[in-house]
């Protein structure tokens, strides 16, 4: 067990303890897998611990935080693929996304902080090592209250402490000698307080193999590192993990690249080919070798690997991933929906505003009039798609936005769609929605509403919501972040866009889409978005807006599907 934030045993010094002897021990090549992995899992652990703790933490000091912890749980998971110690690797991998969302709710609590488990000799070795390091810490505490004037403290036992010091000293480095020896063997199977049978990623892609009516899938994340990057490729079969010799160094200005090109809709294609190359051909080809292609491919992803348009990588023959693969972003939010069956027949609530906000710099959005009557099939708009109801405009208030967030009775449609803006600050509390009548309604408002369940939606849409990608650190957290917190509230599935995008051409998408899912379930929600997005591309749906060319996938790319795929 972790020691606990008290009675001195303070989490920010432990953590630093454990997390300098991983990355010193790392670089200096000083030790064996198993002890790196112990160092870090300390470090990690104890940043768990911390990360409690981290909503008292200002603006600076919480970023600060969250940079750390992200290189503590890369190291450790690609250590532990790398060991090939899947389970405790994936358990690392979800504390990382959990983080990466606290850091989006700019603090709060979100729980799920547990520890990466322990085997019996780790869990010895934690308890010598932190009893040591809080008696260690604790002198030093005393030491430094003297040298600053806090505290006056006798010759004499001054003199005891600075001795207390050099024995817990002595006693640290027989202790770091020991673990040296005590962990350098190999970890039975049995001793990991996991087994790979209990994972819940493997578990997830052997049920969609047998539930997806043909439709094969893979699950892929990376762990991007600052010069190598670690491939976790889990299929049916099992797991694997290869490293591959490119890191964020290289890979970052290439993102940079291919965003800038995307928000002028200039040439893209010497990034997006660059970027093709160093992380979707390895996988492709690591597929073909297996004997195991698939048409879906699940991405876990973390840090600006979640603002990249995967669908828009092109390979050396001019081919987007979206022409070979159906996408889909898996979130641990949605791990209990991601497999559960596809409704067969769709319903829709749909609210949409054409309004402007000029107070935040928001556009007017013309064309979410006929995206919504596109969509919705009702006595105003025998056409629409899907038999529901609409809201626009003024009748996108708060009071019919609430009534069907918190239905009274359980009829409320397996789909909702909401196309508006959303506008993500800085400051969490003033991120919002905007509604219809031009009323804000705040993000903590979701959160906070204990009584607000999403389990019976099948799908959320965010069709006109974005996240500008101006900021040259954009890293996808504000759109990740809002469908995760979707996904918590029990939504299956999640569909927005990685940036905000002209309303044309997401208002030509979004009917696509509908179309070709159907009313009658017709094919999958993966299946769906690549036709649609496939549509653009080949020109086959265009705009009437002169200068407007919707197969750019500054238009098409930037919609991701979340969660439940099928």
């Amino acid at each position: 067990g972790l020691i606990r934030a008290e009675g001195g045993n303070d989490p920010v010094f432990l953590a630093q303890v454990a997390a300098n002897l991983c990355f010193f021990i790392n670089e200096q090549k000083l030790a064996s897998e198993n002890e790196l992995i112990f160092y870090c899992k300390l470090g990690v652990n104890m940043r768990q611990l911390q990360r409690q703790g981290a909503k008292g933490l200002d603006k600076g000091l919480r970023e600060s935080f969250a940079n750390k912890v992200s290189k503590e749980y890369s190291l450790l998971a690609r250590l532990l693929l790398q060991a090939g110690r899947y389970r405790e690797a994936e358990i690392a991998l979800m504390a990382l996304k959990n983080a990466e969302f606290t850091e989006f709710l700019r603090g709060k609590p979100t729980g799920g902080a547990e520890p990466i488990p322990l085997t019996p000799d780790e869990k010895q070795l934690q308890t010598e090592f932190f009893s040591v390091a809080k008696e260690l810490g604790d002198i030093y505490t005393k030491i430094n209250r003297q040298t600053l004037g806090v505290e006056t403290i006798n010759a004499t036992e001054l003199a005891r402490q600075s001795q207390q010091r050099l024995s817990l000293q002595t006693q640290m480095a027989a202790l770091i000698k020991a673990v040296s020896q005590r962990l350098d063997k190999p970890v039975p199977e049995q001793n990991q307080a996991f087994k790979i049978e209990d994972s819940r990623l493997i578990g997830l892609t052997r049920a969609l193999a047998t539930s997806s009516q043909g439709d094969s899938n893979v699950l892929i994340s990376y762990i991007v590192e600052e010069r190598v990057t670690t491939v976790f490729l889990i299929t049916p079969t099992g797991p694997l993990a290869w490293q591959l010799e490119v890191g964020s160094q290289t890979l970052n200005p290439l993102m940079s690249q291919l965003q800038e090109a995307m928000l002028r809709t200039g040439d893209y294609k010497p990034a997006a080919q660059a970027l093709h190359r160093h992380l979707i051909r390895p996988v492709q080809e690591k597929l073909t070798a297996l004997g195991q292609p698939a048409s879906t491919w699940m991405l876990y992803l973390t840090g600006r690997l979640r603002y990249l348009p995967f669908a828009a990588l092109m390979d050396e023959q001019g081919r987007h991933l979206v022409e070979t693969q159906k996408l889909a972003i898996y979130t641990a939010a949605a791990a209990d929906q991601a497999k559960e069956a596809a409704l067969p027949n769709w319903r829709v609530a749909a609210f949409g505003s054409t309004r402007e906000h000029p107070r935040d710099g928001l556009g007017p959005l013309p064309a979410v009039a006929q995206e919504v009557a596109a969509i919705v099939r009702d006595k105003r708009n025998p056409q629409g798609i899907l038999p529901g109801q609409q809201w626009l405009n003024a009748e996108f208030n708060r009071d019919n936005w609430q009534q069907v967030l918190n239905p009274l009775s359980g009829s409320r449609p397996g789909v909702l769609h909401v196309a508006t803006h959303f506008l993500a600050k800085p400051d969490w509390a003033q991120s919002y929605l905007l509604l219809g009548d031009g009323t804000e309604f705040r993000l903590p408002e979701l959160y906070n509403d204990a009584s607000l369940s999403l389990h019976d939606v099948d799908l959320f849409t965010l069709s006109a919501c974005g996240t500008e990608m101006s900021n040259a650190k954009a890293d996808g957290a504000e759109f990740e972040g809002l469908g995760t917190l979707l996904q918590r509230k029990g939504a299956r599935s999640v569909i927005g866009t990685l940036w905000a995008v002209q309303d044309e051409g997401s208002a030509k998408l979004m009917e696509a889409f509908y179309r070709a899912r159907g009313e009658q379930r017709q094919m999958s929600k993966a299946a769906a978005l690549q036709a649609a997005q496939l549509q653009l591309l080949r020109g086959e749906v265009r705009s009437p807006t002169p200068g407007v060319n919707l197969s750019h996938p500054s238009y098409w790319a930037p919609f991701v599907l979340m969660g439940n795929w099928l």
